[in-house]
């Protein structure tokens, strides 16, 4: 039995407003069918990320920032007629410290 899997990629990533907001969006979309009919399944896979720099530096070393990171997952299997959807929202509170050794 044949079966064939398309995939198909998506990122983006910036900044604005002065390099205070960061983004991101990524996706994937994946298609598996095979020959004789016994598998068919599309599956959607996306995150999206934005922050906000809180201040350029807090202690002089630490970067403070707040944001929203979501992911949302779909699959559908056409041959059973299954379908499944996850959607996570967290709003994350981060920062970044220099280490070196």
């Amino acid at each position: 039995t044949r079966t064939d899997t398309y995939t198909t990629n998506l990122d983006i990533r910036g900044k604005a407003m002065e390099g205070n907001l960061s983004y991101g969006l990524a996706g994937t979309y994946n298609r598996t069918k095979a020959g004789d009919g016994s598998s068919e399944q599309d599956t959607i896979n996306t995150n999206l990320e934005v922050a906000y720099s809180l201040g350029k530096k807090l202690l002089d070393f630490l970067n403070p920032s707040a944001g929203i990171r979501g992911t949302y997952n779909k699959t559908n299997n056409k041959v059973s007629g299954g379908e499944n959807d996850e959607l996570i929202l967290l709003l994350v509170l981060s920062t970044s410290m220099p280490f070196s050794l």
